[in-house]
């Protein structure tokens, strides 16, 4: 099954990578097929509007992607994987 991982953090200074590398691998321990990866950096989670996540969001319907993977690091331990309706 294909899926998408996404991450935002929320100031420039703070580093995604470690966010990453956990979707990656929880992705890859259910035998996900990862589409692309995308980031917000320095995106609040408050903003309506989130590049990434909208560029995710497109992509899932324009490509029929049936999950994604989302994670954070404002604390919040999300590492799920969420249907995607298209």
């Amino acid at each position: 099954m294909r899926a998408a991982i996404y991450t935002r953090v929320s100031t420039n200074d703070q580093s995604p990578e470690m966010r990453i590398s956990d979707l990656r691998q929880y992705c890859m321990q259910r035998s996900f097929d990862i589409y692309k990866e995308y980031l917000d950096k320095g995106i609040s989670r408050t903003k309506d509007s989130r590049p990434a996540l909208n560029e995710l969001m497109a992509d899932a319907k324009r490509e029929g992607l049936m999950r994604y993977c989302a994670g954070d690091l404002t604390g919040c331990k999300i590492n799920q994987a969420s249907h995607h309706s298209t």
